[in-house]
């Protein structure tokens, strides 16, 4: 499962939902965010996997390797455009 927690304006939380929204996808998880004002087609919801032992606080601009089992609190920017490279459509 994945909790978002945005910090900064409307750009650093489109680069979070953006981020955390692939995390989720790629790895079948979970994720649940606020909305985003004037962004109303973005999902704060996304159904998978809800099993976690332990929570994980990812900060920063890199997303974490995968490890089943861990609750990821989403809590950085994650501006690298790597992330989004031929994935443009799954975030819009």
């Amino acid at each position: 499962m994945i909790k978002v927690h945005y910090s900064g304006g409307l750009g650093n939380n489109l680069w979070q939902y953006s981020a955390s929204r692939l995390f989720a996808s790629t790895n079948g998880l979970s994720m649940r965010a606020k909305p985003i004002d004037f962004f109303h087609n973005a999902s704060p919801r996304i159904e998978g996997k809800k099993e976690y032992f332990r929570k994980e606080l990812v900060t920063g601009h890199y997303l974490p390797d995968f490890v089943p089992g861990k609750r990821y609190v989403f809590k950085g920017t994650f501006e690298r455009f790597e992330y989004f490279i031929g994935r443009e459509d799954e975030v819009k």
